[in-house]
């Protein structure tokens, strides 16, 4: 029991400090989410359809298990004045369950790996940490993590893809166990597309080399599950792909069709990479090196491959990952489409670097001294602190003068207003998903109208003074 506690002595207390600042500001962030542009139809034809019926009748490319998962949000409170308590409770639920999957195939890989079971602290710090790469890497982080509808597009099935592959690889042969792995999968290939057609790839790439000898990987096991996990996944995939409504999305894109320019689009993929947040997820990559270290002295030691072969390894799957990416993407779009498509390779390239890093601290000699790590460590503690103290005041009032307006509207409306309202724009939301209006018949307009059953148009007043502006924001905030 000694020796025990001193290994987990080893672990920095600042590295927890950094885990629950990360897991705090992102629950603060979600308080202050609130429904926007698609959000606003979905919510809409939840209520008036039902949970299955709005669903079906969707006129684009349908995710099912996504939109569902959407609906059940909003099952059990349909107040309008308080749905932001919906998301919030959403974020919570799938931040926890994020970490959980993350920490539970952690666990799975390293006793496959070792033989050895990892503690159940240590696979949760490093589930968080690799959660704050993955979310400082991410190529448009407001829309993935902080808007709705992307949410529960790319993070729910990202999460069972992570979930499904727990369970592939568990030892376990129980019931539940191939249960969950089958919800796990269908859930996946009912999502978006791209994360689907990877997971398809790679579930089919572990079924080949399972016919190889593979000593290190023990992959032999794994065939029955890995068939019946292909099926699983292709089971919602070919209803999505099929669907009249991915016919006319793509018919749509190709109205506004244009040449395609790799050099310019690969350009703004490799800009993407070149931004503040993505330095802060490089300082915690150098922080894992000591996670991996703690693994080493807990006897959790991986065995010792070629780092050119790792590199090499890894290089061909980032590149297969990317191709099944953004071929798609050109397909619709005509070009690399929008960044939070981008996410599938967002995950894998932070997977791959954080795997990688994880790696080398656990095989190699690579230590960062005591004090560098600790400079590390506090700058990442002073960042979040930063971004709290910038942050705070601006969602604050984006929140707070979103609300005001709702209550405005539903006001006028009671008063049996017909006329068209112009209002003021409200402050900029920060790190999360805007909300801001347009012209008359723009998304954002259309989408608040109908939710709160309107009977006048609402539009933005553009070019103002800022005098009236900060007056207007006044009475909101009032």
């Amino acid at each position: 029991m000694i020796g025990i506690s001193n290994k987990v002595n080893r672990i920095p207390i600042f590295y927890w400090i950094i885990a629950i600042i990360f897991i705090t500001f992102m629950l603060f962030l979600s308080f202050h989410m609130r429904l926007c542009s698609d959000d606003l139809f979905q919510v809409d034809k939840f209520f008036k359809q039902g949970w299955y019926d709005s669903v079906a009748n969707y006129n684009f490319n349908i995710r099912w298990s996504s939109f569902l998962i959407f609906n059940s949000i909003f099952v059990f409170n349909k107040d309008i004045f308080t749905l932001h308590w919906n998301v919030f409770f959403y974020c919570v639920f799938i931040f926890a369950l994020m970490i959980i999957s993350i920490s539970f195939l952690i666990k799975v890989l390293i006793f496959r790996f070792t033989n050895k079971k990892c503690p159940e602290s240590l696979s949760v710090l490093i589930a968080v940490f690799f959660c704050s790469v993955l979310y400082f890497s991410t190529s448009e982080s407001i829309e993935i993590w902080f808007w709705l509808g992307a949410s529960t597009i790319y993070l729910i099935p990202l999460i069972f893809l992570i979930l499904g592959f727990a369970f592939l690889f568990s030892n376990s042969n129980s019931f539940f166990s191939y249960l969950l792995l089958i919800i796990s999968f269908i859930i996946v290939g009912g999502g978006v597309e791209i994360f689907a057609l990877i997971t398809f790839f790679l579930l089919c790439l572990i079924v080949l080399v399972s016919f190889f000898k593979n000593d290190f990987l023990s992959l032999k096991n794994l065939r029955k599950k890995g068939v019946l996990s292909i099926i699983s996944v292709l089971v919602l995939l070919i209803v999505n792909l099929s669907s009249k409504g991915t016919t006319h999305r793509h018919d749509l894109e190709s109205v506004s069709k244009h040449s395609f320019d790799l050099i310019a689009e690969f350009n703004r993929f490799v800009m993407s990479f070149l931004e503040f947040r993505n330095i802060l997820a490089l300082i915690l990559l150098v922080l894992v090196l000591k996670l991996g270290k703690v693994l080493a002295d807990y006897g959790l030691q991986f065995k010792v491959v070629s780092l050119k072969k790792i590199i090499g390894f890894n290089f061909l799957f980032l590149l297969v990952i990317a191709l099944i990416t953004f071929i798609p993407l050109i397909y619709v779009f005509h070009d690399f489409g929008p960044k939070r498509a981008w996410f599938p390779i967002n995950f894998f390239i932070s997977l791959s670097l954080f795997s990688i890093t994880l790696y080398l601290g656990n095989t190699r000699k690579i230590q960062v001294g005591r004090w560098m790590n600790l400079g590390f460590g506090f700058e990442v503690v002073s960042v979040f602190g930063l971004y709290f103290f910038k942050q705070n005041p601006i969602v604050t009032k984006f929140s707070t003068q979103y609300d005001a307006r709702v209550v405005r509207l539903i006001n006028l409306q009671k008063l049996g207003n017909k006329k068209a309202i112009g209002l003021y724009p409200i402050s900029d939301s920060g790190m999360v998903a805007s909300c801001e209006l347009g012209n008359k018949k723009g998304k954002q307009n259309v989408g608040l109208k109908e939710l709160l059953n309107l009977d006048f148009d609402i539009y933005l007043i553009e070019d103002v003074p800022n005098s009236a502006i900060k007056k207007t924001k006044r009475k909101y905030e009032d």
